[in-house]
């Protein structure tokens, strides 16, 4: 996703408002099954950590 906004489906909006989450990124590693992908390679954009720090703010 790599900073993208993740819209999933109705009821996992709906989930998440619910129980006040925030979707975040993965690297989803899978060790050998992922040629060429190393552990920690996914990297987020600045916007993101702020869009995270103001989440935690609003806590």
């Amino acid at each position: 996703m790599n900073g993208q906004v993740f819209s999933g489906t109705n009821l996992e909006a709906e989930y998440r408002k619910e129980l006040d989450l925030l979707v975040t990124d993965g690297s989803d590693f899978h060790g050998v099954n992922s040629p060429g992908v190393e552990m920690g390679d996914v990297q987020i954009t600045d916007d993101l950590v702020e869009r995270l720090r103001e989440f935690k703010r609003n806590k």
